[in-house]
C-alpha cells in the first residue's frame, strides 16, 4: 500500500511549481496592516518584510516647526493620488532621523504601513513596486547606504538612479517616499531634481 503523510493544522502555498508548507499561524491577505516593516533579503529565497516595533515618540521634545512640517507633508500626500517624495538633508544632529521617526509614527496612526529600507539589494526597486497599496517608504541615510557594494568605484549614482522609475510614478502607486541624507552632493542629480 501507499503511505500518506497527513499534515494537521497546516497550510500549503503553491508558488509556481514550488509548494511551501506552513503551520496554522499563516495569514493571507491582500494589504499590509498599518505598522512598521523592515525589508529583509535572503539569498535563494528573496525579499520579505519583517514586522518591527515602531519607536515610541510621545516623550520626545520637539523644537522649532517640526510638527507643522509633518502636518504639511501628510496633508500634501493625502490630497494627492500619486507618489510624493521628501528629502531630509543636512549635517548630523539636526533632526533628520527624528523627523523621519515622527512622520513614520504619524503615517501608521493614519492607517499607512511604513516600509523601512536600510540597505541596497539587487531587485529592490522592483520589490518595492510590487507593494500595491498606499504606504510610506523610508530610506535612511540614502547617500551612505544605497550603492552597489560590488562596484570598485565611488559612483553611487548608478544604484540610486535605479530607483528613479519607482520614485517618479512610472509604476502605478501612491507612495510617500522619505529619504534622509547627510550630503546632497552624494545623491544622484536626477534624484534631487
Amino acid at each position: 500500500g501507499e503511505e500518506y503523510i497527513q499534515f494537521t493544522n497546516t497550510d500549503i502555498i503553491k508558488l509556481g511549481e514550488r509548494y511551501r508548507i506552513f503551520d496554522d499561524g499563516i495569514q493571507v491577505g491582500n494589504k499590509l496592516e498599518p505598522a512598521m516593516y523592515e525589508i529583509q533579503f535572503v539569498q535563494d529565497e528573496g525579499f520579505y518584510l519583517q514586522s518591527v516595533q515602531i519607536a515610541n515618540a510621545q516623550d520626545v521634545k520637539v523644537y522649532g516647526q517640526m510638527n507643522e512640517r509633518i502636518e504639511k507633508v501628510m496633508r500634501s500626500y493625502s490630497s494627492s493620488n500619486k507618489n510624493m517624495g521628501v528629502i531630509l538633508s543636512g549635517a548630523k544632529g539636526i533632526g533628520k532621523s527624528l523627523f523621519a521617526k515622527l512622520i513614520s509614527v504619524r503615517a501608521v496612526k493614519e492607517g499607512l504601513p511604513v516600509v523601512m529600507v536600510n540597505r541596497y539589494y539587487n531587485g529592490l526597486p522592483q520589490f518595492l513596486s510590487s507593494i500595491d497599496q498606499k504606504c510610506m517608504v523610508l530610506f535612511d541615510e540614502f547617500d551612505k547606504n544605497f550603492f552597489d557594494p560590488s562596484s570598485d568605484t565611488q559612483d553611487h549614482t548608478s544604484v540610486q538612479d535605479s530607483f528613479l522609475t519607482l520614485f517618479d510614478g512610472v509604476y502605478a502607486s501612491n507612495k510617500l517616499f522619505v529619504i534622509t541624507a547627510n550630503s546632497l552632493n552624494r545623491l544622484s542629480e536626477f534624484l534631487v531634481n
